[in-house]
């Protein structure tokens, strides 16, 4: 009984293993061509203080710019997750 036990643990990892590997591979091919990655992502949000003081102060991303309208409220901020990619 210990034998069949091993050896469906086994067969399920393995199984498992290679549907993963499977599946990356093809993710990878799936992509359009020219496009590498997310260039960025918009949230709206009423609570605007509190959510650049979270992506800012906690998670450590820099703002990169803020946009403000005539009357100095502003309208547009993009904060620099990595080289190429944003939160707007």
């Amino acid at each position: 009984m210990m034998t069949t036990t091993l050896r469906t643990v086994f067969v399920f990892c393995l199984g498992l293993s290679v549907g993963a590997f499977m599946r990356s591979g093809s993710a990878q091919e799936s992509r359009l061509p020219g496009m590498n990655g997310i260039n960025h992502l918009a949230f709206v949000t009423p609570k605007y203080d509190e959510m650049l003081s979270f992506y800012t102060k906690t998670l450590g991303f820099p703002e990169a710019f803020t946009n403000r309208n005539a009357g100095g409220q502003v309208t547009l901020t993009y904060l620099q997750v990595s080289r190429n990619t944003f939160i707007e």
